[in-house]
């Protein structure tokens, strides 16, 4: 697009991890879950880059960037609720993904970076919590069940170490200058 903005594809693949046990709040304390995720996320989207690390001949070969897409994760999800196992789910969430990172220049093409992003979802169903519907609970609708927040979409967080290709735009001459 231009020098600092880029289009950015991305495939990542990671895990969650969640204990109720491990936070100290009284719905935790109440609800006792335990939540094991796998998920693969592909997303598109701009990054912007705040200096221009393209150039080999420059001493500054790397830059912080900003970034901000949109993106489809699939997950692989078990969660247990007060001692009860649910039976494994697979889903697809929608998110936003935004963030911020540095990359360093190893060659024209190849970079190494760290990257710090935030996922919004676009639905309330990420943890698959909302439909645990055990048999305490199996005539309540998903906002009626005690165990979460019907009003609040869930968040998931992304850091780590990234290998990228840049593809650069080739400027061709005008046909006069062949």
């Amino acid at each position: 697009m231009s020098k600092p903005v880029t289009l950015k594809a991305n495939l990542m693949a990671g895990f969650l991890r969640a204990k109720d046990e491990n936070a100290d709040l009284p719905v935790n304390t109440f609800r006792q879950a335990n939540i094991k995720t796998n998920l693969v996320e592909l997303s598109a989207g701009l990054e912007y880059n705040f200096l221009d690390y393209y150039n080999q001949r420059r001493r500054t070969r790397w830059t912080p960037y900003y970034f901000i897409s949109f993106a489809a994760a699939r997950f692989n999800n078990k969660a247990e609720l007060q001692g009860r196992e649910k039976p494994a789910e697979s889903a697809t969430v929608l998110s936003i993904p935004t963030g911020i990172g540095f990359k360093y220049a190893l060659s024209y093409n190849w970079n190494l970076g760290l990257e710090v992003g935030a996922r919004k979802t676009l639905a309330q169903n990420g943890d698959r919590l909302d439909y645990l519907q055990t048999k305490d609970y199996a005539g309540l609708s998903a906002r009626q069940l005690p165990h979460t927040d019907p009003y609040n979409n869930d968040w998931y967080f992304y850091n780590g170490l990234s290998l990228s290709y840049t593809f650069y735009k080739l400027l061709c001459p005008p046909a006069a200058y062949k």
